[in-house]
């Protein structure tokens, strides 16, 4: 037997990471085996097998991180017997990057197969989805912002196509500081559809 353990000085490498037990009463009793990834000095991907006694999923993260901005994305890929013959999953990331003249992109994505399955695996508790991407700038006396939604609802009772599932929102805020007045004037606009 073999055991071999990173130095001191080693930040970062490929190696099974602490596995965990869950307890479900759906689900039963299972296990967590995460392997970590070292895809390069700025990048990862960690596979983690989770196995139990009705189904099998294989849980993903992938990081990456750019001169300008970072990436992460979470998600999951599953066969089970609470819906058999079909594969189950879902995908959330975000984002941000630093723009040219100081403007920032920031994105969320959250999607899954089908309604129960966030709840069901314990990955998430909310009762709706909400995608969105913005760009933004924020000066010392300026703010200029822009927002695309996308929601998905995970209600039973909701029909998402009866919904207003896309929105979009801007934003432009000005401070003037008048000398002749004193004190400090706002101007704020705001569209909404």
């Amino acid at each position: 037997p073999r055991l071999r353990l990173p130095g001191p000085q080693l930040e970062r490498a490929s190696g099974f990471l602490v596995p965990s037990i869950r307890s479900s009463s759906q689900l039963g009793t299972g296990l967590k085996m995460p392997y970590f990834i070292k895809l390069g000095d700025h990048r990862d991907l960690t596979l983690t097998p989770y196995l139990f006694s009705v189904t099998r999923t294989l849980e993903l993260r992938y990081r990456q991180a750019f001169r300008r901005g970072r990436i992460i994305f979470n998600g999951a890929i599953t066969r089970d017997d609470q819906q058999p013959g079909s594969i189950r999953g879902y995908l959330f990331g975000e984002g941000d990057f630093n723009l040219n003249r100081d403007y920032k992109l920031d994105f969320d994505i959250e999607t899954t197969t089908d309604r129960a399955y966030p709840n069901e695996y314990g990955y998430f508790f909310q009762d709706r989805l909400e995608s969105q991407i913005t760009v933004s700038r924020a000066k010392r006396d300026q703010l200029l912002r822009g927002s695309l939604y996308n929601f998905e609802s995970l209600r039973d009772g909701d029909i998402n196509d009866n919904l207003p599932t896309v929105v979009i929102d801007g934003e432009y805020e000005r401070r003037f500081f008048p000398k002749a007045l004193g004190g400090e004037f706002r101007l704020r606009l705001e569209a909404h559809a």
